[in-house]
């Protein structure tokens, strides 16, 4: 029964010291878009903003590349409209194909 005793604060204080790095890192994440949503405000430079936007978004998530796509007045394609890794509209696709046509379709965020 001593063992337990012992062994139980231990591995509060462990659980604590986890639950504060979750913390530490969430508050830096919303630190990082309060910071990204004061430059958006105030940069009108879209090519600037989104290259801002990209490299911001990237950090946030955790991730090695991000697109922007905008659909055409139709709303039957899909056009890159800025990219960390392609060329401005070097793809053009319809607006119900592959992971950015499903991205569109279902509204739903989607990290591949």
């Amino acid at each position: 029964m001593m063992a337990n005793t012992i062994l139980q604060p231990r591995h509060r204080a462990t659980a604590r010291r986890a639950e504060d790095r979750r913390l530490r890192k969430q508050v830096d994440q919303y630190s990082r878009l309060l910071q990204m949503g004061q430059f958006i405000t105030s940069e009108i430079n879209f090519d600037t903003l989104f290259d801002v936007i990209a490299a911001q978004t990237n950090q946030i998530l955790e991730t090695e590349r991000c697109s922007v796509f905008l659909v055409d007045r139709q709303g039957a394609h899909l056009s890159a409209f800025m990219s960390t890794d392609l060329k401005k509209n070097e793809i053009k696709l319809p607006c119900n194909q592959g992971v950015i046509g499903w991205v569109y379709s279902n509204k739903l965020p989607l990290s591949v």
